[in-house]
């Protein structure tokens, strides 16, 4: 048993890059790929756990490797349970906890199963072989764009992202990973290994160019950059010890440098596209890697500076940080990314949004991880005559890789990098001194209370793979009732032939999906908004409004739950309903002030209410932060709902306005409608009218008030003659 349970950690390891849903048009399941690379993690770390555990219950002991880096990581873990005191959404902790604790035990587990350097070796090698796979995947996407399988057997929402879903999360995993290439290249003792990695290198490299992730290209010149400083420091100071100086391979390693050299030439041009002649998009591409790279992101950065003011020593919780940003986004800088449409759930810097999450408590804690990691890799550095010098090396570039994208992206969130982190910290430990050096605590016990030990991480093991299983499941019927939602069903459905008989349809469809994914996971906000927004279409408002209040008990900041349960207690009309609306507007401005959808329906609601002047200043802010917001990425649209409430209080001249800032955006045959009655019905001016009238039948004849309209447009041509 003790024999087959590193296999099993190195066949785990490995395995997990490679992990990623197929599309159920084409066959299987859906899910995001950090989804099922999250499950699988804690599903197969929870059998490695049961596993030695078993180990030790055969042996009648537990018997640990001393390692001071156990103080730290399970210290961090512990604080990351305790802020689960003062988090505000359960599920987004959970999430995070989960991932965290996997981490912590894969670390455990390779310092207390792997026995030798060979066997050791083993991970980082087996991760090379997936990164080429990775790599030759992704190549594959970038080459063959207009094959619809190969570019949709795995969803893929930033190309070519291979087994990622995104182009960045998978330059996040070769960036880490590439070093090992490199460094096993150098180690090489025979030609095969120097051809083999030499490949690795080439395919690394290649899927970096055509990836174009500004992230991992700058991370990729920094490991480079060092790998390089090392070499040449190394034969500088240590002569004829470094390593190059007792090379027996070093002609055919040159010639191979030269030869990938040749070779990324080759291939970054092979395309019509080029990589280093004039008009190369490749060149213009890296010619714009500078600060301007990533001032889109600073306004948040700074934005959560001051969230971090406010909770400095306990953080705002485990996986709060998205939570929370509602409360800060244009406190300091305007966010141009956020609006009450587009939510980050990421801040692009895992630096900040750890210490926003955990305070400096937490930070103490991961820097004196961090500090402990380093004095060991130095060590083995400096160490000449270390067996393990290149190993170390190799991973270190890889840490330092993973360090850089954390400025500038989410690589702890997407779950594979932060737990290869932990798995390079454990073989950087081992690395250090053979393993029967290390000290051992050994605690003897009885078999009676080895096996309670074990039935009850037997009964955790069932349990976690039974909610990891739901928690795909659920995800994928998510992810269909999303797009579900959004099919035109008009296409597939030749026996409704109205719009509100569609609307229906999809309706019914919806909420089925989506109470079937809340069979599997019932925690998560969403599932819950996307049932609500469906039972609203079918007018079942009082059953809605439980699904939206489960929603915010989970996710007390979600607007989009909130807007929606205004509306709702709106359409109900009775004095208490508009009372109930009119609070809920309220908390919602309580902390998104600037919130343009809240705003014009307070509007409404004061209005009512016979309280003019109130809803005068209200308007007035509407107007100025629907000024405030549209320049935003992603824009509302909010024109609709503004228009409205210009044209209740009888402001038509901006209700004029927004509909023509409407048809700049969003050119369509019922925006043209709308400026057209505004023109001709509210401002008189016919003509102008008449002639929004025609460019909205010109775009669509059939829209449903076609009829209406060309009536109006032939009677005042009629008695224009």
């Amino acid at each position: 048993m003790q024999y087959y349970l590193p296999r099993f950690i190195i066949l785990l390891i490995a395995i997990m890059p490679l992990l990623t849903p197929i599309r159920p048009d084409i066959g299987w399941i859906n899910a995001t790929p950090e989804l099922f690379k999250t499950a699988w993690g804690v599903f197969t770390v929870m059998i490695a756990l049961t596993w030695w555990i078993y180990i030790q219950y055969k042996e009648k002991q537990i018997s640990f490797v001393k390692t001071p880096l156990y103080l730290p990581i399970w210290g961090f873990l512990a604080w990351s349970f305790i802020t689960l005191l003062w988090v505000e959404d359960g599920y987004l902790a959970t999430i995070m906890l989960a991932q965290f604790t996997s981490s912590a035990l894969i670390f455990t587990l390779i310092i207390n199963s792997f026995k030798g350097d060979n066997l050791l070796k083993k991970i980082p090698k087996g991760l090379v072989i997936s990164m080429s796979i990775v790599t030759i995947i992704g190549l594959v996407q970038y080459y063959f764009p207009d094959n619809y399988l190969i570019q949709n057997v795995f969803a893929q929402v930033a190309k070519p992202s291979a087994t990622f879903g995104n182009k960045n999360m998978a330059s996040h995993f070769v960036v880490m990973v590439l070093p090992l290439s490199m460094v096993f290249f150098l180690s090489a003792r025979n030609s095969f290994s120097i051809a083999r990695y030499s490949v690795a290198i080439i395919l690394g490299f290649w899927y970096l160019m055509n990836a174009a992730a500004r992230q991992a290209w700058v991370a990729m010149a920094v490991e480079l950059a060092i790998l390089l400083v090392f070499i040449l420091l190394d034969r500088f100071k240590n002569k004829d010890q470094s390593f190059v100086k007792f090379d027996d391979q070093i002609k055919k390693k040159f010639i191979a440098v030269v030869g990938i050299a040749l070779s990324l030439i080759f291939v970054a041009n092979f395309n019509t596209e080029g990589s280093f002649h004039r008009g190369s998009n490749k060149l213009e591409f890296a010619k714009k890697i500078d600060i301007e790279g990533v001032s889109s992101r600073i306004p948040a950065w700074v934005n959560t500076i001051e969230m971090i003011k406010e909770h400095p020593i306990i953080g705002v919780g485990v996986g709060q940080w998205p939570e929370s940003y509602p409360l800060y986004y244009d406190r300091i800088m305007k966010d141009n990314f956020f609006n009450e449409k587009v939510r980050l759930e990421r801040l692009h810097n895992d630096y900040l949004e750890i210490f926003a999450n955990f305070g400096l408590v937490g930070y103490v804690l991961l820097l004196w991880l961090v500090y402990l990691v380093v004095i060991r890799a130095w060590r083995v550095l400096i160490n000449t005559s270390h067996k393990n010098r290149l190993l170390v090396l190799g991973l270190s570039l890889g840490l330092v890789g993973f360090s850089v994208v954390s400025l500038v992206s989410f690589p702890v969130r997407v779950y594979l990098p932060a737990f290869l982190v932990l798995v390079y910290f454990a073989i950087i430990v081992l690395s250090e001194k053979p393993i029967d050096e290390f000290n051992t605590y050994t605690y003897f016990s009885n078999k009676k209370k080895l096996l309670s030990v074990l039935i009850v991480t037997v009964i955790f093991s069932i349990l976690t793979s039974f909610f990891s299983y739901r928690w795909i499941l659920a995800e994928h019927y998510y992810s269909f009732a999303r797009s579900f939602s959004k099919a035109d069903l008009s296409k597939f459905t030749s026996s409704i032939s109205d719009s509100k008989g569609l609307v229906r349809l999809k309706a019914e469809s919806q909420v089925l999906i989506t109470l079937k994914a809340l069979e599997y996971n019932n925690f998560a906000p969403n599932y819950y908004i996307l049932t609500a927004e469906g039972l609203i279409n079918l007018e079942s408002f009082e059953t809605a409004i439980l699904y939206l209040k489960k929603a915010i008990d989970i996710s007390p900041f979600n607007t989009k739950a909130l807007l929606n349960l205004a509306l709702i207690y709106r359409s109900g009309g009775l004095k208490e309903d508009l009372i109930m609306e009119k609070k809920i507007l309220e908390f919602i401005l309580s902390f998104d002030s600037k919130n343009v959808k809240a705003l014009s329906y307070l509007v409404r609601s004061l209005a009512e209410d016979g309280r003019s002047k109130d809803a005068k200043v209200v308007y007035q802010r509407m107007k100025d932060n629907f000024e405030y917001f549209k320049d935003r990425h992603n824009f509302g649209p909010y024109h609709k709902d503004v228009g409205f409430v210009a044209i209740s209080v009888r402001d038509y001249q901006y209700a004029r306005y927004i509909y023509q800032d409407a048809i700049k955006r969003f050119p369509t045959a019922e925006n043209y409608i709308n400026l057209g009655m505004i023109e001709f019905d509210l401002l008189k001016n016919k003509a102008e009218g008449i002639k929004m009238y025609k460019k909205a039948i010109e775009m669509d004849p059939d829209i449903d008030v076609s009829k209406k309209i060309k009536d109006i447009i032939t009677k005042y041509e009629t008695s224009s003659k």
